[in-house]
């Protein structure tokens, strides 16, 4: 199964083999994300509170609100006879949170349901 989707595995009969096959492994671990395939990770950043908008509030003061960032690689997609992973640069925006509950169908979410994040170490980030 490993194989088939481009992954790896290894048996370790011993101790001795655990240096071996680890710098096997990092190998894999250094393979170019171009090679799998046409997905790539978009990486999405924890939110935080962005610096001053271009909007002003009721007080002629500059909103603060809460955003994430969206990014993700750029890779050179051209047909080549040799396959080789050119890295472009990198793609990324902010994106209001307040845009994403703007998305979220609200007869999904229910009248006494609310919009939360959670990031990847589970702490919840609310607006």
């Amino acid at each position: 199964m490993a194989c088939s989707n481009k992954g790896f595995f290894v048996h370790i009969n011993s101790v001795d083999d655990v240096k071996v096959k680890v710098a096997q492994y990092a190998l894999v671990m250094a393979r170019p994300m171009i090679m799998y395939q046409a997905d790539h990770p978009v990486y999405w950043s924890s939110v935080f509170l962005a610096g001053k908008s271009s909007g002003l509030g009721p007080n002629n003061e500059q909103k603060r609100r809460l955003v994430t960032t969206v990014s993700a690689p750029i890779f050179d997609r051209r047909n080549y006879s040799v396959r080789e992973a050119k890295l472009l640069g990198v793609v990324g925006t902010d994106v209001p949170i307040e845009e994403i509950i703007k998305i979220i169908p609200q007869h999904k979410l229910g009248p006494n349901g609310y919009a939360f994040i959670v990031d990847n170490n589970g702490r919840q980030e609310d607006d």
